[in-house]
């Protein structure tokens, strides 16, 4: 969340103000539960600033609440990777126990980068010396070398080659695995509501009147269009 907003100020994109900074009880990691998503706009003398806006309820490592309730307000932003990661990725990829020499692999724009972890170390080692933030110095094989996080990566497939990632593999890479306290009817559920979002955006595609929504909005030749139209996580 602090590099997020270092990225927000170092770019002069809107005010940081005190209210949107990390509450100072806060651990390098917490455990919450999503309560309530929104989104937020904040104005600046730049330009206006659509904020996804999180409501989280925080729990202990077994999920257990505390009673504490915080929100959490950011924007995607290129080169600020996520700070606020599903359970089962954070779980699954420190399980995993990575040391120096293990291969790992990444879809990062379309693409398969393959690479060895080269060290393994604290990001942080004053402030938040537990934390698994950037923990990780990874050479690809290109010859870069990168701070990564272990939910970040994931161990190389036999015979994966750095190149292009198909369709096929960005949805393999990024799927969420069914629980059933998650959505009723777990598969079933989530086939039907998908099957009757699919029938409905094909409907719409001969609609001349959304054709030229076809491909998304540049938000720099129209800055006003996101004050008319809600983007689909506001609705």
């Amino acid at each position: 969340h602090e590099f997020y907003l270092h990225a927000v100020e170092t770019r002069d994109l809107y005010h940081v103000t005190h209210r949107l900074k990390p509450l100072a009880q806060l651990n390098a990691e917490e455990f919450c539960i999503v309560e309530e998503v929104g989104y937020f706009i904040i104005r600046y003398l730049r330009k206006p600033y659509r904020l996804t806006a999180v409501k989280l309820a925080q729990t202990n490592a077994a999920g257990v609440r505390t009673g504490l309730i915080f929100s959490v307000k950011f924007h995607d932003m290129e080169n600020v990777p996520d700070f606020i990661i599903l359970r089962h990725l954070y779980d699954e990829s420190v399980a995993r126990r990575y040391q120096p020499g293990t291969r790992i692999e990444i879809i990062l724009d379309n693409h398969w980068w393959t690479g060895t972890i080269d060290k393994k170390e604290v990001h942080d080692e004053e402030n938040y010396p537990r934390s698994n933030w950037y923990c990780l110095t990874v050479r690809w094989d290109t010859g870069e070398d990168e701070k990564m996080s272990p939910w970040d990566v994931q161990p190389q497939q036999p015979n994966r080659r750095s190149g292009i990632a198909s369709e096929e593999d960005q949805v393999l890479f990024s799927q969420y695995p069914v629980n059933e306290r998650d959505w009723m009817g777990a598969v079933e559920g989530i086939s039907a509501c998908s099957e009757r979002f699919i029938d409905a955006v094909r409907s719409m595609e001969d609609d001349p009147h959304i054709k030229p929504f076809a491909a998304p909005v540049n938000l720099i030749e129209y800055p006003d269009y996101l004050w008319d139209v809600d983007y689909p996580i506001d609705l």
